[in-house]
């Protein structure tokens, strides 16, 4: 590691730009396309790393971001690799792809690219396989300049995996500013590893761009906050733009998400002159509303009625449960179903193709951690009276979130784990802010939580071995039945652990008078 940090700095840039000016004008093998794809996607990491402005950046975190590019790219090999060969007997398997979405949308890509036709067609004849036509562009765009003749999709995965690793540097900037260096550090161990990262980071996906361009967002909207800047300020116009090119919702999701970030000191000094009654109503009113109209701007404009209906018609279980209930509860249940998904039992039980059972399991594995840690950060929250704080203000923009991502999703398997990764720098920055204070300080809700948690999925475990695998006699098979008997179970354990910590905290204070 010594080595590397002592080999000038311009010197690289320059290697980089050589190679590249090389790649580019001479057009050398198709086989160099992948390695120039590593080449351009380190050369993104390194002009990032050396202009974003922070000079007392450790140079860990910058190995950090090596090792998130290194994972998102070999994770892109694997599954072109293994997929053909292990995986299911279908279109997008067979072409290495680890999500229709990306296979359809990179084969338009490359169609583009080799077509004659200027690439502004990804707006209008080609837009079937984006409907906002800016990530097509974009993908087009690197295949015609920098592609050559034979389709390479890892050359897309590797600058792709390069954006997606710079997450890593922007939440551990965002973390330090806020808290400090033990929080952003674990935030960026957080966002090398969390899987639902790294899987969509691995593929030709949107939803590998996004997240690192939130963070950018929210990181811009903080220095500006510090200091004004014309300069900052056209810059965090130009990634506001660049992300509703992507994808147009996410245009506005991220200059409301600048705006309510730029007004809340304001509003956090005028709410301090209020009682904290009045202070509770307005955050509330504030709360209700955003979830109000993010709920009348999904159901009027994007049909989520007709994405429910693929839901409910598309699980055999599901659709017998939710024949049991009135039909007004449907949506309610379907969102709720979908915050927990995907879901670790079954995920373990799925008897499905091996590759794609790993898959499942490593992603929910990743998300009930992650759940886990978010629930607990909310319980921090709350105790320590810090809503009308950043991290009150991050748990609120987190739920609204995660919950409108599973009801515009209909709770599906991919699309809502997508949509909610759009927000994962929040969700790793309040995970880490609160499993930062673990050490040398003993939370009982750690306890309670990690109980909770284990009954609920020891539980879910029996009745899927029962429903998939063995039919041992359950004797709670209608799902109803067993979630209101699972959800007693936990509750009773919360309620019991708080009486008996109240009970000896009582009889201490007994014995020290």
């Amino acid at each position: 590691m010594e080595i590397f940090q002592k080999v000038d700095q311009k010197r690289i840039l320059i290697g980089i730009g050589l190679f590249t000016s090389l790649y580019v004008i001479f057009n050398l093998q198709e086989w160099s396309r992948i390695p120039a794809g590593l080449l351009i996607g380190a050369g993104v990491i390194y002009l990032a790393w050396k202009y974003v402005k922070n000079g007392d950046k450790p140079k860990r975190i910058l190995y950090l971001i090596i090792a998130a590019f290194l994972i998102r790219f070999a994770l892109g090999a694997l599954w072109v690799w293994a997929l053909p060969e292990y995986g299911y007997d279908n279109p997008v398997n067979n072409a290495g792809y680890v999500m229709e979405d990306a296979f359809n949308r990179d084969q338009a890509s490359w169609a583009l690219a080799q077509a004659d036709e200027p690439l502004l067609s990804a707006f209008r004849d080609f837009s079937h396989t984006d409907q906002y036509g800016g990530l097509l562009f974009i993908s087009a765009g690197i295949y015609r300049y920098l592609g050559g003749m034979i389709h390479q999709p890892l050359m897309l995965v590797a600058i792709f995996g390069a954006v997606s690793a710079l997450a890593v540097m922007f939440v551990w900037l965002i973390a330090d500013k806020i808290w400090g260096r033990k929080i952003a550090n674990l935030a960026a161990w957080f966002m090398v590893l969390y899987p639902e990262v790294c899987l969509l980071g691995s593929s030709q996906m949107r939803e590998a761009l996004i997240p690192t361009l939130v963070l950018v967002v929210i990181y811009l909207t903080l220095l500006i906050r510090e200091k004004f800047s014309w300069a900052k300020i056209i810059t965090l116009g130009l990634t506001i733009l660049i992300g509703g090119l992507i994808s147009l919702p996410f245009g506005g999701i991220a200059l409301g998400l600048s705006l309510v970030l730029f007004v809340f000191p304001y509003y956090q000094k005028w709410i301090k002159g209020r009682s904290r009654w009045v202070a509770g109503v307005i955050t509330g009113f504030v709360f209700f509303g955003s979830m109000a109209a993010a709920w009348l701007y999904v159901t009027k404009v994007y049909g989520v009625w007709y994405q429910q209906y693929l839901s409910l018609y598309g699980s055999g279980m599901l659709t017998y449960v939710l024949e049991q209930i009135p039909e007004y509860l449907h949506s309610s249940i379907i969102t709720i179903y979908g915050i927990f998904r995907p879901l670790l039992p079954a995920a373990l039980t799925n008897q499905g193709n091996p590759i794609w059972q790993g898959i499942a399991i490593w992603r929910s594995l990743g998300w009930t951690i992650l759940l886990f840690l978010l629930l607990l950060s909310t319980i921090k929250m709350i105790q320590e009276k810090k809503l009308i704080h950043l991290a009150g203000i991050f748990t609120i923009i987190n739920w609204v979130w995660i919950i409108f991502s599973s009801y515009r999703s209909g709770g599906d398997m991919w699309d809502n784990p997508r949509y909610r990764v759009y927000l994962s720098g929040i969700q790793v920055l309040l995970a880490a802010w609160f499993a930062a204070g673990l050490k040398g300080k003993k939370n009982p809700w750690v306890r309670r939580g990690g109980i909770a948690v284990l009954l609920t999925v020891i539980m879910f475990m029996l009745w899927y071995i029962n429903r998939k695998l063995y039919d041992f006699g359950w004797a709670f098979m209608e799902l109803w039945v067993h979630t209101l008997i699972t959800l007693s179970l936990t509750g009773l354990y919360i309620v019991g652990d708080l009486a008996n910590s109240k009970y000896v905290r009582s009889r201490k204070t007994k014995e020290n008078e």
